[in-house]
């Protein structure tokens, strides 16, 4: 026969099993967080481009990351490529327009992922893009 304090103890158990069961499938119901990517230095390496040969793939660039507001990354690149712009939260991924600072070209655009891992350049008159993969510096 089983106890009165054994029976408590089970019961006890089962609702505090039920109730977590609860909270994790709300929890996972919810989704991640769409978080902004950390702000500070990237290096970006250049792992595709079309057509192939407007770069060279393991080139690199520097790369800054600078919040500029509720679902905005500014984007700011070293002075030998001097791409820049503010790209905004769509989706799973922050995009916008870029300027080239050293060359006057606009009508590009950038796609940064949310995780910060990838950066895309695409410029559409030119029938040019470039893939990056971002390393975090600073």
């Amino acid at each position: 026969m089983i106890s009165n304090q054994c029976r408590s103890t089970a019961r006890i158990l089962v609702v505090g099993l039920s109730v977590g069961a609860a909270t994790a499938a709300a929890v996972a119901h919810a989704g991640p967080a769409s978080a902004e990517p950390a702000p500070g230095t990237y290096t970006a390496t250049v792992t595709q481009a079309t057509p192939p040969d407007i770069v060279n793939i393991g080139g690199v660039m520097n790369t800054a990351l600078t919040p500029c507001g509720p679902g905005c990354v500014g984007f700011l690149s070293s002075s030998e490529t001097a791409w820049f712009g503010d790209l905004h939260l769509a989706g799973d991924s922050y995009t916008g327009p870029l300027q080239n600072g050293r060359t006057g070209v606009g009508g590009c655009n950038g796609t940064l992922d949310a995780n910060a891992q990838t950066f895309i350049i695409n410029c559409p008159a030119d029938g040019e893009t470039v893939t990056y993969s971002l390393t975090k510096t600073g």
